[in-house]
């Protein structure tokens, strides 16, 4: 900790019906309910605090500022100096000889205490003076109404020249023109103002600040509860923070290991650690690296770190990992994810564990982090649920870590001339928006600056504020588009967006031509990311082109099939999601609208709506769309309310009308949750369990987190594994039978193929007929295939 502080407190809001609401009923009035997902996440920043052995406080009567000011009052009594941390500038007016303010001006990375000195410097104000400032500008955040006709600069001014708000108001007279008017006018609200925006320094707070002292050896569940929550990147600093407290003390408690072998592999050597000793072994070709793997088959299972980079070596050296020897070789870090999925397991975080404390780090010692895989797994291996993980790792994951590797080796072909040109012409693009955009406001702006941006939109061309951020308004995508709803005349703002988009077209094509390789691309899928099971796409991210817009269309018109195969495949299943969700809820109604044949969101919205299917307008079924595809994914009426962009009472009516109608997926999403609760985890059709612990937390809002997380797991759990197994059997039937084709792409719910001439039609049937048939559901699986020269063509 830079500062080093000596004694340590942190405040928090308890809620909005404080005196100062009683005092003033419109204040902080326009300001919407807190999601229930925020206030969750309070909960657990106040658990986090707890773990850190930091003392916290809250009162509802008075906000957090109130509590602050107190406590700098007490440690002022007591003659300590004083660090407050807050992006609140109320905070200013404590300041003092002893009182700094750390304040954020760009997050955490950007910081400036503030004392006197840069008050004075930023504001021409003493912290005496601030509180007369900030009453006489009003705050609009806080729903405190300025001083018509008055803005900032006309406020600081008054109170520069004046030195006080009780001052001017006693000069009242002298200001001449309509801002004397309107200052005349506003003496009350100025007041109010002043009695609001004043804090409060002598709440009854049952502690001194001697009881708030703070040590690293109180942090003393920090470094479990860190690694519950899955801060990767906070253990280093924890343990450097902690240093030799308590936590340190058990280094050396042995560690206990699997009688398991284990296997960690790099390009030229295998580093194993058996029962009888730890041994390396360079290998150089295909039948030397089977030779290693049959010595520890012959044994039993092995653990490996990495059974991808395995099965990817095996490929580098034309050869193939088969899928039983695939099951014999358990991946620690797979496992690790089936047994707590979302936590998204690194071999770095397997080096520390709770059983010894320590952290160690890749420097060469692979018989350490030999040691440390095998004791982690001996750990796994020793709860009762591990029989479930491993018979899911054995039937499913382990095949699909084959077929990842596979894809990754192939890469895709992509056009890189026309990258390049395309690239070109989206900066031309760029620089054709600025110069428009210069010619519409009259000066040139930065338009990649939200400071530069701010002070365009709000102060030159006066238009509506957006959510109040620490450095002033929002400008991000979705104030941008309140925005051109605000204000459909202002020609700026479609520029201003066009802009934006054509510059993330760009850096997404950017990203293309640095990932290309000899004409491929070969992105990095990750199975141990997502907690439902989907898999992942990075460096680069190919699961994220967009796939209806123009833009996006032209990138996957750059992806190509070269000699020796020519075509692109795209198979893709249709509306899974909620095939899945229909075949689990039983639901009759909606299994009936699968098979009636007609648009599944138009027959969804004729039931709840009772219209008939030609007066169901494209609004209507895109609201039916975002309910149904919401509840599959766990949605809150909050959740489908932002993406709706309408408001919170109105969706919830929308999911109310899908429940009376669909009354069986009701009672299962309400069956799920309450099962999930007493096995304490949900279930896919394939097995893939989410456990949920907190499903009977005593925090409500962690509950609630919980159960949303019980709905989606299921579903989505669901169709990711189908796509997994279809993958598997698509994999498995292309090499049995031959076919000149290959995998390449898993797009969530689509897959993307190569072939040539011959093969074509024989495997887009193939493809077809695997995906639908994989398993059965009590609604058919309906798969779309097409083909093409690029990826584009291929859409169907």
């Amino acid at each position: 900790m830079e500062h080093k502080p000596e004694y340590l407190a942190v405040c928090f809001d308890e809620g909005r019906d404080t005196f100062r609401k009683k005092l003033f009923p419109s204040y902080k009035a326009n300001r919407a309910k807190s999601p229930d997902e925020f206030r969750a996440q309070v909960s657990l920043i106040r658990n986090m605090i707890d773990s850190f052995g930091i003392t916290s406080f809250s009162d509802s009567q008075y906000e957090a500022d109130d509590l602050i000011a107190t406590l700098t009052k007490k440690s002022a009594d007591d003659n300590l100096d004083v660090l407050i941390v807050t992006s609140d500038r109320d905070s200013f007016q404590l300041i003092s000889d002893s009182v700094n303010v750390l304040y954020p001006k760009k997050g955490l990375s950007d910081v400036v205490i503030m004392n006197r000195k840069e008050l004075q410097d930023k504001y021409g104000l003493s912290p005496e003076q601030y509180p007369d400032f900030a009453a006489l500008r009003g705050d609009p955040s806080d729903n405190l109404p300025g001083i018509p006709g008055v803005g900032e600069k006309t406020a600081l001014a008054w109170i520069q020249k004046y030195g006080s708000l009780d001052n001017l108001i006693e000069s009242k007279d002298e200001i001449p023109g309509k801002v004397g008017e309107s200052l005349r006018a506003n003496i009350e609200v100025i007041r109010t103002n002043l009695s609001l925006t004043h804090l409060v320094s002598n709440v009854a707070l049952h502690s001194s600040v001697t009881d708030l002292k703070w040590e690293p050896g109180r942090a003393n569940q920090a470094l479990i509860y860190c690694t519950e929550l899955g801060f990767k990147s906070l253990l280093p600093r924890l343990k450097s923070l902690l240093g030799d407290s308590e936590l340190g003390t058990k280094e050396d408690k042995p560690k206990k290991l699997s009688p398991k072998s284990v296997l960690i592999l790099d390009d030229t050597r295998a580093f194993i650690l058996k029962p009888s000793g730890f041994q390396t072994i360079e290998y150089k070709s295909i039948s030397e690296l089977e030779k290693i793997l049959k010595d520890l088959a012959d044994l039993e299972d092995a653990i490996v770190s990495d059974l991808k980079f395995i099965a990817r070596r095996f490929l580098e050296l034309d050869g193939r990992l088969s899928k039983e020897q695939s099951t014999r070789l358990l991946d620690i870090l797979v496992l690790e994810y089936l047994s707590n999925p979302g936590t998204r397991p690194q071999l770095e975080d397997l080096m520390h564990t709770a059983e010894t404390g320590q952290l160690f780090s890749e420097s060469g010692n692979e018989n350490e982090i030999c040691s440390v895989i095998s004791s982690n797994f001996h750990k796994l291996s020793n709860v009762p649920e591990f029989t479930a993980v491993l018979e899911l790792y054995k039937n499913l994951e382990s095949a699909v870590t084959l077929v990842l590797a596979e894809m990754e080796h192939n890469g895709i072909a992509i056009d890189s001339i026309s990258l390049k040109e395309m690239i070109d012409i989206k900066a031309q693009e760029q620089l054709r928006l600025e110069v428009l955009g210069y010619e519409v406001q009259g000066r040139e702006f930065n338009f990649g600056s939200p400071k530069q941006l701010q002070d365009v939109l709000f102060v030159e061309r006066g238009l509506s504020k957006t959510k109040k951020t620490k450095t002033g308004y929002t400008t991000d995508a979705d104030a941008l588009v309140t925005l051109i709803e605000k204000h459909p005349d202002d020609d700026l703002l479609p520029i201003i967006q066009e802009w934006r988009e054509t510059s993330k077209i760009r850096q997404m094509l950017i990203s293309l031509l640095e990932a290309t390789q000899a004409g491929r691309i070969h992105t990095t899928f990750m199975q141990t990311i997502a907690a439902t099971g989907r898999l992942s796409s990075t460096k680069p991210n190919l699961q994220n082109v967009p796939v209806r817009t123009e833009a996006g269309k032209a990138i996957r018109g750059l992806f190509v099939s070269n000699p020796p195969y020519g075509n692109l495949i795209t198979a893709d299943y249709s509306q899974i999601e909620l095939r899945v969700m229909a075949h689990l809820a039983k639901d009759s109604a909606l299994i009936a609208a699968f098979e009636s044949g007609e648009d599944l969101h138009k027959s969804v919205a004729s039931q709840i709506f009772d219209l008939p299917i030609s007066e169901i307008t494209p609004e209507i079924r895109n609201q039916i769309k975002a309910v149904s595809y919401g509840l599959a994914y766990g949605l809150s009426a909050y959740g489908l309310s932002q993406g709706l962009r309408i408001d919170v009472s109105d969706a919830d009516k929308l999911m109310s009308k899908f429940f009376e109608r669909f009354d069986g997926v009701r009672r299962y999403l309400k069956e799920i949750v309450e099962q999930a609760r007493q096995n304490g985890y949900t279930e896919s059709i394939l097995g893939r369990r989410r456990y949920l612990p907190e499903l009977n937390h005593e925090n409500r809002f962690r509950r609630e987190i919980a159960e949303r997380a019980a709905l989606n797991a299921p579903i989505q759990g669901s169709a990711a594994d189908i796509i997994k197994l279809a993958m598997i059997n698509l994999n498995e039937a292309i090499i049995k039978q031959n076919l000149k084709a290959r995998l390449l792409l898993q797009v969530h719910d689509e897959l993307v193929l190569e072939t040539d001439d011959e093969h074509l039609e024989e495997v887009k049937s193939l493809t077809k007929n695997i995906m639908e048939n994989v398993i059965k559901l009590s609604v058919p699986l309906d798969v779309s295939v097409g083909s093409g020269v690029n990826w584009l063509a291929a859409a169907h």
